[in-house]
């Protein structure tokens, strides 16, 4: 590994008096966008004219990369770890990954990952500062899968670009639609549930935040997937102890099948795994799902940009009673407190709309998430005078809440289940539809 950083410090500093001389440069970078510094700049091979092979060596011929106006050479099996890392959707080869790369202006690396690196192909788009060419695995394994290259014609000074304005120079030139709207108006009206009619169909939620990057990635880069190296950790037994549930929405969750099947979940439990780090389980041998999808409600202010932010919505249909549900998982906009761009009263509006538009007269209505807003934020506040608090969490001033539209008398559970290692607590209801 130190060797490794002599080459690349020698190689960096050959490369910074290239730039002065010609003011081109092609740069590799990667790390997680919320992580610790990492990655390198890469050792090539090869010669000018081995265009094909994408091989080449040395600061002369990265340069020649940079001055044709292409994507610099790729490597096999080497992740450019960086400062920050940013998963970027709907790309559809390395080509794609690093062209992507190009239209971010702050980007200086990429990697292109391939099963069985990840459970399918991901583009991750790198800046900031280098840390390491990396090449195996923590366990020592290679990194198969992986292909890494580097920006052409970017300059040093753009090494020094803080994550947030990185995070949403990647998001906004992607050129996918923003998906919601900020509205204004009176907030809309939610239907009552149908009667209990004299029979008790319990169902029992639970919200968790399961702050992956720190228990399952363990403070790794993101696209290393260090989660899968491992048997499970302290948050997975958590669930494990505290299960049965209805239904169960997670936030900060990267990869919902691999955590049901390390839970022992995988036989009784449906999964699905949505945008934006959010997903859902629900009990298939009590529930049928009626329909199911994913929607953007805001997202996060520049000033403090990690994502854009959704809802995932799963609407059941209970097997015996064939009473139904309308449940929504919601990781909420940053900074805390403040609403996102749409601000505290747009996010609630955006929720409440979301309610109406997938739900159905009589449905029972649960919305249980993050919300990254406390019980003294706008967006709380708003949601409160069209549902009932079922139960609020415990740290970040309350930010984990489930919402009903059932009245207080349906709601025959409230429990914190406590962190099990993450930084948030698992919060559970229990209603009677």
């Amino acid at each position: 590994a130190r060797r490794a950083a002599t080459v690349a410090a020698s190689l960096l500093v050959a490369a910074v008096v290239l730039v002065a001389c010609a003011g081109l440069l092609g740069t590799g970078r990667g790390s997680q966008a919320d992580g610790p510094p990492l990655a390198a700049f890469p050792e090539m091979q090869g010669s000018p004219d081995d265009t094909a092979s994408h091989s080449l060596r040395g600061v002369e011929e990265l340069a020649w990369v940079a001055a044709a106006g292409q994507c610099g050479p790729m490597e096999e099996g080497v992740d450019y770890l960086l400062q920050h890392s940013y998963l970027s959707a709907y790309v559809s080869s390395p080509d794609a990954c690093c062209a992507r790369c190009q239209k971010v202006p702050t980007c200086l690396s990429w990697t292109w990952l391939t099963p069985p690196a990840a459970n399918q192909e991901e583009c991750w788009l790198k800046g900031g500062s280098f840390a390491e060419r990396r090449t195996q695995r923590l366990n020592g394994a290679a990194l198969a899968g992986f292909i890494s290259g580097n920006a052409a014609g970017r300059v040093q000074s753009q090494a020094a670009t803080p994550v947030y304005p990185f995070n949403f120079q990647v998001v906004h030139t992607s050129g996918l639609e923003a998906g919601y709207v900020c509205p204004k108006g009176e907030l809309p009206a939610i239907a009552e549930p149908s009667p209990t009619n004299g029979e008790l169909v319990p169902l029992r939620v639970l919200s968790y935040n399961l702050d992956w990057w720190s228990i399952f990635d363990q403070g790794r880069a993101a696209e290393l997937h260090v989660y899968k190296g491992t048997q499970g950790n302290a948050v997975v037994e958590h669930i494990k102890k505290n299960v049965p549930f209805d239904v169960m929405a997670f936030q900060e969750c990267i990869d919902v099948h691999w955590l049901a099947q390390k839970a022992g979940l995988a036989e009784d439990y449906e999964v699905r795994q949505g945008p934006e780090e959010i997903c859902v389980a629900y009990r298939k041998s009590v529930w049928d799902s009626l329909d199911y999808g994913f929607s953007y409600v805001g997202e996060d202010t520049r000033a403090e940009f990690w994502r854009k932010r959704g809802a995932q919505w799963l609407r059941l249909r209970h097997k015996s009673s064939m009473r139904t549900a309308l449940v929504i998982n919601h990781h909420g906009p940053l900074p805390v407190a403040s609403g996102g761009v749409c601000g505290g009263m747009g996010t609630a509006h955006n929720l409440l709309a979301l309610v109406n538009d997938k739900g159905v007269r009589g449905d029972a209505v649960v919305i249980a998430g993050d919300f990254n807003a406390g019980q003294s934020s706008v967006t709380i506040g708003q949601l409160k005078k069209r549902l009932t608090s079922a139960i609020a969490g415990s740290v970040y001033a309350g930010v984990d809440n489930i919402f009903t539209n059932l009245g207080p008398d349906r709601i025959v559970g409230r429990v914190n289940i406590g962190t099990g290692g993450s930084d948030h607590a698992g919060i559970t209801a229990t209603f009677n539809l």
